[in-house]
């Protein structure tokens, strides 16, 4: 996305007093790592925080948006709040009740970008939907403890391998939360509403630090990409 105008984390602010190296993702600088990789990788299996407002995303709902997706090559969940990987690492959609959904490319995705272009907005059946949240991933052996302490859900006893979505409140704030196991690292994927993200960040990493984890970068998270 060369020549665009650059956007900014909503917990940016927060990130910089870290002294993060950058990078970039489109528009968007993303904290890449905080000048000890090899560290941060062991925090992601402890515990650990990474800032991923930076990866893009895009929203679309109606009744006729599974079928649009599913034409332009996007493999969408039957049940309602579950989530299906794209391919080759490219990001993941998540249903959010029957007829909306939410794609987030990974940090090398293309997909929403090419969703956004294709998009006529006067289409039946097919609204697009802002997304720009504040995203976070919350990693680690020690996540779910986390978990417990800001959200009444028992994320423990849902069944992940049916890929669940959870539309709930974390620290009081309304929020979408995606949990997964990779091997044997369980994360958390949390998008709330902009405005929020400066309380909930410090909420979570408030947390994060008393048990031991501590902020990470992105590079962390997804290895390097």
């Amino acid at each position: 996305m060369e020549g665009a105008v650059a956007t900014r984390s909503p917990v940016h602010d927060a990130l910089e007093r870290l002294n993060p190296a950058w990078g970039r993702i489109g528009p968007t600088r993303a904290a890449l790592h905080f000048g000890d990789p090899e560290g941060e990788a062991a925090l992601k299996e402890r515990l650990a925080l990474c800032d991923t407002s930076a990866l893009k995303r895009f929203g679309v709902k109606g009744p006729n948006a599974q079928r649009w997706l599913e034409d332009h090559g996007i493999g969408v969940p039957e049940p309602a709040n579950t989530w299906s990987p794209l391919p080759d690492g490219q990001g993941l959609v998540a249903r959010l009740g029957r007829n909306e959904f939410l794609v987030e490319d990974g940090p090398e995705g293309s997909v929403t970008e090419g969703l956004g272009d294709s998009l006529n907005s006067g289409a039946r059946g097919i609204y697009p939907v802002l997304r720009q949240d504040a995203a976070f991933a919350l990693t680690g052996g020690r996540a779910g403890e986390v978990m417990l302490q800001v959200c009444g859900v028992d994320f423990g006893s849902l069944d992940y391998e049916a890929r669940p979505v959870v539309l709930t409140r974390v620290a009081v704030i309304s929020a979408v939360v995606l949990p997964r196991v990779e091997g044997e690292t369980r994360t958390f994927r949390i998008w709330c509403s902009s405005p929020y993200g400066v309380y909930l960040w410090g909420e979570l990493r408030g947390i994060v630090e008393e048990f031991g984890g501590g902020v990470v970068g992105l590079s962390a998270v997804y290895g390097g990409e």
